[in-house]
């Protein structure tokens, strides 16, 4: 009987050790603009607002996949413009763009942000 207790406890005690955290998950926001036919030149034309989510498994210390899912509003107006085309064409639109991606991380550094020594890394996504 002492033999089965102490190995339940034993293993209770190391499935307490495995309990690091593999995932991340978070939302990040911003701006977002439009540049094309109606604005071809102005850096962040009308502005709208933009936001989104994401989850990051990592698998290793070096390596993650994440998946992002991403929205922001969109508006352009010819008649924003001084252009005689684009006022006499007088095209608009406003809508709501989206995006859903996936990413392969490679850290070369461990990443972790449990200690101090290397709680930053550059990456390649791809």
């Amino acid at each position: 009987m002492r033999r089965l207790v102490f190995l339940i406890l034993l293993l209770c005690l190391c499935s307490l050790v495995k309990s690091q955290r593999n995932a991340d998950y978070g939302v990040f926001g911003g701006v977002s603009s439009y540049m094309g036919d109606i604005n071809p030149g102005r850096l962040l034309y009308s502005p709208g607002p933009a936001g989104g989510i994401f989850y990051r498994y990592n698998f290793h210390p070096r390596q993650a996949v994440r998946i992002n899912l991403f929205m922001g509003g969109l508006s352009a107006s010819d008649l924003d413009f001084g252009n005689l085309f684009q006022t006499s064409r007088a095209a608009s639109f406003s809508g709501i763009a989206g995006e859903l991606a996936a990413q392969f991380e490679f850290n070369f550094l461990p990443y972790s942000t449990q200690g101090k020594r290397f709680n930053y890394t550059p990456y390649i996504a791809a």
